[in-house]
């Protein structure tokens, strides 16, 4: 700011990029412990919300359906995996 630049370009040009590896880090590790999250969501959202952890285990444990469940199951960990490479790949570029 001591340069002439307003305090909103401040943060955009400055604070902004500096966080930017901070904040992609933390979205990524949230991302991975929710979309792996079997009990919040159940105990949460009840019945009706549906998501890959609590449909994985009834579509295993309930259904018997072990094809279908191991089928979504690898889908969430290939899902959480190309997520987390990609992100790591945004850190290590250095694009912002």
């Amino acid at each position: 700011m001591s340069l002439g630049q307003s305090p909103l370009g401040a943060v955009f040009s400055v604070v902004l990029p500096l966080s930017m590896p901070g904040l992609v880090a933390a979205a990524a590790i949230c991302f991975a412990l929710t979309m792996n999250a079997y009990a919040t969501p159940v105990l949460i959202g009840g019945p009706s919300m549906q998501m890959m952890g609590p449909v994985v285990y009834e579509q295993i444990a309930k259904v018997q359906n072990w094809p279908f469940g191991s089928t979504l199951a690898c889908i969430l960990m290939l899902t959480t995996l190309l997520l987390t490479i990609v992100s790591t790949r945004f850190l290590t570029r250095k694009y912002f």
